[in-house]
């Protein structure tokens, strides 16, 4: 009887393991967008995009402003430091975090 119980405790605890571990390889994989800093700016500028689920390494990914990819100086699973295309007009923008996974909802970002 002891053994059965040893045997299920542990077969409970290794369950356990696995579903934290998977929960903390990303879950849904859905980056998020939680804000940008600062939310306008002038061309050639540097923005922050604060959120989740970016993924550590940048890959393939990109950031957008209304559908255009824009230059990447960091990237992390929480953090991306973009520039601000030279060529933007001043103007409402939205920004996308696109992954292999998933696109970010968007935040809107104002080029002065």
């Amino acid at each position: 009887m002891r053994r059965r119980l040893a045997f299920l405790f542990l077969v409970m605890v290794g369950l356990f393991v696995i579903l934290i571990l998977a929960a903390g390889c990303g879950g849904s994989g859905k980056p998020m967008i939680n804000s940008i800093s600062p939310a306008e700016g002038k061309p050639m500028s540097e923005v922050i995009i604060f959120g989740s689920g970016f993924g550590r390494k940048k890959g393939m990914s990109v950031v957008q402003f209304s559908g255009n990819a824009v230059g990447v100086k960091v990237w992390s699973d929480t953090k991306i430091v973009a520039t601000v295309p030279s060529d933007m007009k001043p103007g409402l923008y939205t920004v996308t975090v696109v992954t292999d996974t998933a696109t970010s909802p968007s935040l809107p970002f104002k080029v002065k």
